[in-house]
C-alpha cells in the first residue's frame, strides 16, 4: 500500500496518473531497488557476474562434463593475426580451440583467423572435479585478458558455449547496460526518456486518415486528398500513369484495394516516390508559411514506434519486476 496526497495539481502536456498522483516517484524507487534485467536483444537474464558466480556455474554443470575455459580475442579491425599472437604470448597464454581441437598458436598467426574471434584456452576443467579455487583463479585470468568476458565450451555430445562477464554486459548481444537508477525510469528525464519521441509516446507524423478521408472513393476520383488542389494536381495525374502503368485498379474504391497496392500508392514503388515522399518534400519547406498550412491540414501524431507509447528508452524498459516492465496501467492516462 501507498499513501499519497490528495490535492489538484496542475497539469501538463507530460502529465500522466503516475506523475499527478506521485505513484510514479514511488515506482521508480521500486524499479532501481529489485527490478531484474533482461537483454531486449535475446531475452536473456543479465547479472553482474565475477569469477566466484560464474566458478559456481561451472560447478553446477552435470558432474564429469569436460570444458574448455577461455575467451574469444577478437582479430582484425586493425589488429592482425601475427600481432594477436603476439599479444597471446606476452600474456603467458598460448593455446586455441580450433575445430574442436587445443592447439599451440603460430607464431605467425598462421592458425588464427584473419578476421572474427577467436577462442583463447584458458584452462581444462571437468564439473565436479575441477577444485573451485582453480575455477576462480582461471576465471580471474580469462575476464582479466578477455576485457571482462569469459566462455566456457563444453566438449561431447550435446556441446555448448557458456558466456559470462563483469558488471552489466550481456555477453550474447555484447550490450554494456548502465546501473538501474531512479531516472532511468523517468520519461521526465533526458537518461530515461525515448530518444525518438522525448519521452511524450508520440511523434508528430501525417494522419493517413486525413491524407485518404473517404474510403470510397477511387484513386481516379480523388482518393488522396492532398493532391486534389489546382497547384497538386500535377501529382494526381503522375499518380494515374503510374497506376495505369503498373497495373493498380483506379476505379475501385481505396478501401477494397488491396493492401500492396495502397502500399505501393502510399510508400512508393519504382518511378512512383509515393505519397510519404510528396510530405518529406514538404518538410524540407517548412520555412514557407503555405506550406506549415498545408502540413498541418494532415498533421498527427501516432504511437512512437520505437517505444510503443511507453515513454521510457529501451534501457529503462528492460528492467523488470515479477516478469514486468513499469506497469503502463498505473502511470499512463
Amino acid at each position: 500500500a501507498v499513501a499519497i496526497e490528495r490535492r489538484r495539481p496542475v497539469r501538463g502536456s507530460r502529465s500522466t496518473v503516475g506523475t499527478l498522483s506521485e505513484l510514479l516517484d514511488h515506482l521508480k524507487l521500486l524499479w532501481a531497488k529489485v527490478a531484474d534485467l533482461v537483454c531486449p536483444g535475446c531475452d536473456r537474464p543479465v547479472h553482474e557476474e565475477g569469477p566466484a558466480t560464474a566458478a559456481a556455474a561451472v560447478a553446477r554443470l552435470p558432474k564429469g562434463t569436460k570444458a574448455i575455459l577461455g575467451f574469444e580475442l577478437a582479430v582484425g579491425d586493425g589488429r592482425t593475426a601475427m600481432e594477436a599472437a603476439e599479444d597471446l604470448r606476452t600474456a603467458g597464454l598460448a593455446r586455441i580451440l580450433v575445430d574442436g581441437r587445443v592447439e599451440d598458436v603460430a607464431a605467425d598467426g598462421s592458425n588464427l583467423p584473419a578476421a572474427g574471434a577467436a577462442f583463447v584456452v584458458v584452462d581444462r576443467v571437468i564439473a565436479g572435479r575441477t577444485s573451485r579455487t582453480r575455477l576462480v583463479d582461471s576465471f580471474e585470468t580469462a575476464f582479466r585478458a578477455g576485457a571482462g568476458r569469459a566462455v566456457v565450451a563444453t566438449l561431447g555430445e550435446g556441446a555448448e558455449r557458456l558466456r559470462f562477464s563483469e558488471g552489466l554486459h550481456c555477453a550474447w548481444c555484447d550490450r554494456d547496460f548502465r546501473p538501474a537508477t531512479p531516472n532511468l525510469f523517468s520519461f521526465n528525464s533526458p537518461l530515461g526518456a525515448c530518444a525518438t519521441c522525448h519521452g511524450f509516446g508520440r511523434i508528430a507524423g501525417i494522419d493517413w486518415d486525413l491524407v485518404v478521408p473517404d474510403p470510397a472513393r477511387t484513386i481516379r476520383r480523388g482518393a488522396v486528398k492532398p493532391f486534389q488542389t489546382p497547384s497538386k494536381r500535377r501529382h494526381q495525374r503522375a499518380l494515374v500513369k503510374h497506376a495505369e502503368a503498373v497495373g493498380i485498379p483506379l476505379d475501385v474504391p481505396w478501401r477494397e484495394l488491396g493492401a500492396t497496392d495502397r502500399r505501393k500508392v502510399l510508400q512508393g514503388d519504382g518511378a512512383w516516390k509515393g505519397v510519404e515522399a510528396f510530405f518529406r518534400r514538404l518538410q524540407k519547406k517548412i520555412y514557407k508559411v503555405h506550406v506549415r498550412v498545408l502540413l498541418a491540414r494532415y498533421r498527427g501524431y501516432p504511437t512512437c514506434p520505437d517505444c510503443g507509447g511507453a515513454r521510457l528508452a529501451e534501457e529503462g524498459r528492460a528492467w523488470r519486476v515479477g516478469g514486468r516492465t513499469l506497469p503502463l496501467s498505473l502511470i499512463h492516462i
